[in-house]
């Protein structure tokens, strides 16, 4: 690998902290630019929302899969009744879908006080062997064991390394080949009672999304054997119900207060002589009572439609063939109000009792003569009490003649009851003792064990109460109470069926009813009326409306009711209820018909099996489908926010739903969605966290954990914060928090204003919709300020001037802004599919095609001009210049490139060289020029030296050789030749450059160039100057003095003037203007003629400004503008 030179990496933040890095490296030294580095950044939040559209998609295709497996399981359970098919269905398709070795259903049964597992089915894999059978509970280890009672599912990835197992745990998993497993239990009252699972033989990291399935299979899978066994038993039940009706020994007869008989048992029919069909078809009730007993039935009758019941009577019946028994009837209500109440009687055939009573009274009869007028027995006692004063036994002071038949007695007067029964019971002496003592009379029936006879008595104190004096009339009632009995024996045998019938029905966990055909309750057992707070007296009889059903509800089971009555085929529905209590619970209903001995259905069952937890969970499964579309579907924040929320607010039934952020550090919650109803006080803004929750609460939401408060008036988490949640009329709160990496940094609250008590699977959803729900708005969030950083972008790059454009690796474009489709005036997909080869100029697309490629292949960006073409068919040239953008690996990904409009510029560039061309051209011509005027200044300097100055040093020499002959004269004109030689070289020096610029300044010099001019050439100079207090640049004054001394120069040879004008105006510029009145001269035919090029290339190398104006005739006049730098003067004054 080659050695890394140089690097640059981004971080991607997300709310304060650093959630990944993004980096790019180079094998050579590299000084990386600020548009590298927000190029990269750019490459960091693209990618990182790439990342996280990937992970919310793979999410919510996960959450359809497993609906998708829990619906066809669902559907496969639907039909199985027998609960071993539905275990072995479960298994297999569990785990053939998560390709398991095993899956298994295990059941904890007890034998001799140790708990087994039973495993009657099993799913596994060929080479995997099965576990059907029973296994002690406590050979599986503790740790698994304790987890499971607690209620906590279970999920080792390597039995070998999982630290949450205890050795004894590995050990009976290694026994069986176990290397990873997930198991689920199922709790019921407080209970263990069963697990569901599924075992792998190699090491297997668990996905969350297998956890959850597993836990949703065992749920079905526990339902559905609950529900089998149930139908079960309620078929043994049924079973139980028809033997009851078999019996017999009690006639068994249904009809209705109109006189139809509905149906009637065989033992019935054997009384009556009357077939089942015959009773219910062609049988009026008036052809069976006699007309004597017409007004008896009557009376029962009316005691049934008004109260319900009416007491055992007793009549005679005819039968068929016009013969007559007698039976004891026990009449009852079963459902109905009124006269149209359903009724069932149970009938004991008496005809031999009352044949014993005929000849009974027959025999009284023959011996009335014997005895007083009546032939109850009668007697009077006195009533002995002990010491004490508590009775303690009677004495007979006298009898009549029917005493001995009623009491069995022959002569009793003068004796005490104890002498004759020692064991009499003391009720007989404490309520004769109470007679006499009180005088108040008594009637009643009692048992005389002592005597083997019932007796009917009605007592009464006789004489002065001093003398505790009784009399007793009685009557011997044996027989009629042993009739009785047997009556209610029979009756107890009836309601011993009823009650174990009953108590069968209210023993399944289903809600079973009987209706009648006008849709009213017959029948409910103990569990349907624990769910409605009722007792059978208060719904008996009565219809769904009567007991505060809603109308849909009440159309529901009147429709379903009426269905079987007329089809006699099972209806089965789903329907909500919502208790007493509040609670809406959710059940699953079947009515089946019930047939008596006719075609048509007597009554109808109804079986409710409460699928409310079921229902949950397919809702809360849908939610999460639901909301998993809208975190999909949604790009703003407070989108999701409103939909999702109003999604959650409708499920969970609530007042207030609220969404915020939590900051631990600066103490703060700040809501940022608060939905409730109407009149709850808001809660939004920035609130305080510790005054909403206390230390002990924060500790707790800080884990992650769901926190349920059921009653703010007595939690104890709420004690310290109590007075705070009041605020918010909170009865009832439950908090969701979101908690990454250790800090606190959301929280879903759901808020009723009455006390509720939250189920466990609302508080597992609410933990699984909470960082679902951050992380959409986080994701939304990021998402809106990614377009809006797009949107200013290409609004950036719809403003810029210059066209921006991107394209693929090989060049093919991907996107332009909309300057360049204006510009070009073709649309995008002719811009896709021509890409540059139809804008680009013919003589250049072939070298841009080349430069371009040629880039792409050596991967380094791309610069070049061309032309092209504009909507108007004009080309004009542009710069185009295109940066690769790579990927980790370093291979190129995109192009991203402008194309800047140099028309203009390529225009002036090209004037530019033209000029310059040309300006080469004059300078050349000026540089020929130079060197001809230097060569005449040389040659004038020459002429000077040897005409004048050499002929006087010559006749200074010829003098001094003189001299030695004629000194004194000779001397005298050598002096003055070196006198005037002196003179020729100081002017031929000042011509050359004047002392008093460098030491005196611009003005002085000038004044004495003026100075020396006029005198030489007889032209006066008018010098005129202002602002020109300090001295300037030197530079700069050199050149304003050339100028002027060119000028004067030029007027002096060509204008024939006798008067020039020199103005000098000093300012942040030095304006020099030189005027003339002369002859003037056409500036186009002299521009470099008379040293005109020489000052005006002093002027522009100081970046002035030099022109002329003039005319043949009209005088000329010279103007320079020098700049003047300020920093360069200094003042006159201080020289």
């Amino acid at each position: 690998a080659l050695p890394i030179r140089s690097f640059m990496a981004v971080p991607i933040i997300k709310h304060g902290d650093v959630v990944a890095v993004m980096a790019t490296t180079d094998v050579n030294l590299r000084a990386w630019t600020a548009e590298d580095l927000a190029l990269l950044q750019d490459v960091a939040e693209r990618t990182w929302e790439a990342v996280e559209r990937s992970r919310a998609g793979a999410a919510a295709r996960e959450s359809e899969e497993r609906q998708a497996f829990l619906l066809s399981l669902s559907d496969a359970l639907r039909p199985l009744a027998d609960p071993g098919a539905i275990q072995s269905t479960a298994l297999h398709l569990l785990g053939e879908h998560l390709g398991v070795d095993r899956a298994f259903y295990a059941e904890i049964v007890t034998d001799g006080g140790i708990d087994y597992y039973r495993l009657d089915r099993d799913y596994h894999t060929p080479r995997t062997p099965s576990i059907v059978g029973r296994h002690p509970v406590s050979a599986f280890g503790r740790v698994v064991v304790d987890t499971y009672r607690a209620g906590h599912w279970m999920a080792v990835s390597d039995v070998e390394t999982d630290e949450a197992l205890a050795p004894a745990d590995r050990q009976a998993f290694a026994a069986i080949g176990v290397c990873a497993f997930i198991g689920v239990p199922l709790i019921k009252d407080g209970s263990f009672v069963a697990t569901l699972g599924v075992n792998q033989f190699e090491a297997r990291a668990w996905q969350p999304a297998e956890v959850v399935l597993v836990e949703a299979v065992a749920e079905r899978t526990w339902a559905a054997v609950e529900r089998a066994r149930a139908e079960e038993a309620l078929r043994q039940s049924e079973e139980r119900l028809q033997k009851a009706m078999s019996t017999d020994t009690v006639g068994v007869l249904f009809f209705d207060l109109h006189g139809h008989f509905a149906d009637a048992n065989e033992t019935f029919e054997r009384m009556s002589g009357y077939t089942r069909e015959e009773l219910c078809e062609s049988v009026h009730w008036t052809a069976l009572t006699p007309p004597e007993f017409m007004d008896l039935t009557e009376r029962m009758v009316d005691d049934l439609a008004a109260y319900g019941k009416a007491p055992p009577y007793e009549k005679q019946i005819i039968r068929k063939d016009g013969s007559r028994w007698w039976g004891l009837f026990a009449p009852t209500r079963l459902s109905g109000t009124g006269r149209e109440s359903r009724c069932v009687e149970f009938i004991i055939d008496i005809t031999a009792r009352k044949r014993a009573e005929a000849a009974l009274g027959e025999s009284e009869e023959r011996y009335r003569t014997l005895f007083e007028s009546i032939d109850q027995g009668f007697c009077t006692i006195e009533v002995l009490f002990d010491e004490v004063g508590k009775p303690a036994d009677y004495r007979f002071l006298e009898i009549n003649p029917a005493f001995a038949r009623n009491s069995g007695f022959d002569d009793p007067v003068g004796k005490r009851m104890r002498e004759l029964r020692p064991g009499q019971e003391q009720f007989w002496f404490d309520t004769y003792g109470r007679i006499a003592r009180t005088g108040v009379a008594e009637r009643f029936e009692e048992h005389a064990h002592e005597l083997g006879r019932w007796f009917n008595v009605y007592a009464y104190r006789v004489g002065t109460p001093e003398q505790h004096r009784v009399a007793v009339l009685f009557e011997d009632i044996t027989g009629r109470k042993q009739a009785e009995l047997a009556i209610q024996e029979s009756r107890a045998e009836f309601e011993r069926q009823a009650q174990f019938l009953d108590a069968t029905l209210s023993n399944v966990g289903d809600y079973v009813s009987i209706w009648d055909h006008q849709a009213r309750f017959v029948y409910a057992n103990r569990a349907l009326e624990r769910l409605w707070g009722r007792t059978r007296l208060t719904y008996a009889g009565r219809s769904t409306a009567e007991l505060g059903y809603t109308p849909d509800q009440v159309t529901f089971f009147e429709k379903a009711i009426a269905s079987v009555f007329r089809t006699r085929r099972v209806v089965t529905g789903e329907i909500s209820y919502a208790n007493p209590g509040g609670d809406t619970r959710y059940f699953e209903v079947v009515f089946s018909p019930v047939t008596g001995l006719g075609p048509r259905p007597e009554f109808v069952v109804g079986v409710s099996r409460d699928i409310t937890d079921r229902k949950r969970r397919e809702t809360q499964v849908a939610l999460l489908a639901d909301v998993g579309d809208d975190f999909a579907r949604l790009t703003s924040p407070g989108d999701i926010m409103r939909v999702v929320g109003e999604k959650i607010y409708r499920h969970f039934g609530l007042d207030r739903l609220a969404f915020a952020y939590v900051d631990e550090t600066a103490d703060t919650v700040t809501s940022i969605h608060d939905r409730r109803s109407e009149g709850l006080p808001p809660a939004q803004g920035v609130l305080r966290l510790s005054n909403l929750v206390s230390d002990a609460f924060l500790r707790r939401l800080r884990t992650g954990q769901v926190y349920a408060l059921d009653d703010i008036d007595t939690d104890p988490y709420a004690a310290d914060r109590r007075d705070a949640f009041k605020a918010l009329d909170a009865g009832a709160l439950l908090m969701a928090p979101f908690v990454s990496e250790g800090e606190w940094r959301f929280v879903i609250t759901l808020q009723k204003t009455k006390p509720y008590r939250w189920q466990q699977a609302e508080i597992d959803l609410v933990q699984e919709l909470a960082p679902r729900l951050y992380l959409a708005i986080e994701r939304a969030r990021a998402g809106a300020a990614i377009r809006e950083s797009e949107g200013r972008f290409r609004a950036v790059a719809n403003l810029v001037p210059d066209l921006v454009w991107s394209t693929g690796p090989t060049g093919d474009i991907t996107w332009c802004n909309q300057r360049l489709l204006d510009y070009t005036g073709v649309t995008w997909d002719d811009m896709v599919d021509l890409g540059w080869n139809g804008v680009i100029h013919s003589d250049d697309l072939a070298q841009a095609n080349q430069e371009f490629f040629d880039a792409i292949a050596a991967g380094r960006p791309f610069h070049h001009e061309h032309r092209l073409r504009r909507h108007d068919g004009e080309y004009r040239w542009y710069l185009l210049r295109a940066e690769p953008i790579h990927d980790d690996a370093g291979r190129i990904v995109q192009w991203f490139g402008t194309a800047t409009d140099i028309h203009d510029t390529r225009l002036v560039r090209d004037e530019l060289a033209r000029q310059v061309a040309l300006a080469t051209t004059e300078l050349r011509t000026l540089s020929r020029q130079l060197i001809v005027v230097q060569e005449e200044e040389r040659r004038h300097l020459a002429r000077e030296l040897h005409d004048e100055i050499g002929q006087a040093l010559t006749a200074l020499q010829l003098q001094l050789s003189a001299a030695r002959r004629t000194p004194a004269r000779k001397l005298a004109e050598a002096e003055a030749i070196v006198h005037e030689l002196t003179g020729r070289v100081s002017a031929l020096s000042m011509d050359l450059r004047p002392a008093a610029l460098d030491t005196l300044g611009l003005i002085p010099a000038l004044l004495w160039h003026s100075q020396r001019y006029e005198a030489r050439t007889g032209v006066r100079v008018d010098l005129r100057h202002h602002g020109l207090i300090a001295r300037l640049p030197p530079e700069t004054e050199i050149a304003a003095y050339r100028v002027v001394q060119e000028a004067l120069t030029n007027v002096a040879r060509h204008a024939g003037v006798d008067l020039v004008t020199v103005q000098l105006l000093a300012d942040d510029r030095l304006t020099i203007v030189i005027r003339d009145r002369g002859h003037g001269f056409d500036t186009a035919k002299t521009s470099a003629a008379g040293g005109l090029g020489g000052m005006r290339e002093r002027v522009e190398l100081l970046g002035g400004s030099f022109w002329i104006e003039a005319a043949d005739g009209s005088g000329v006049v010279v103007t320079a503008e020098i700049p003047i730098d300020q920093t360069g003067q200094y003042l006159m004054e201080n020289i």
